[in-house]
């Protein structure tokens, strides 16, 4: 099934609500389009940094201040 939705003339639209449920997209979320071959392929960028906090540290190393 597709869905649509209308540009309007400052190139915004709104993304349906289906589509937000799927992609668990809330408000402030980001989302990435890129450009293939046959169409634009829109991917969910809903981390938040803070969700990322701590994900690099390495238990023993000391952190930068």
């Amino acid at each position: 099934m597709g869905y649509q939705s209308k540009v309007t003339v400052k190139g915004q639209t709104t993304i349906p609500l289906e589509i937000r449920e799927h992609l668990k997209l809330k408000p402030g979320d980001r989302i990435e389009h890129r450009i293939q071959d046959d169409g634009v392929l829109v991917k969910a960028r809903n981390k938040r940094a803070i969700e990322l906090a701590g994900m690099l540290h390495r238990p023993g190393s000391e952190l930068l201040s």
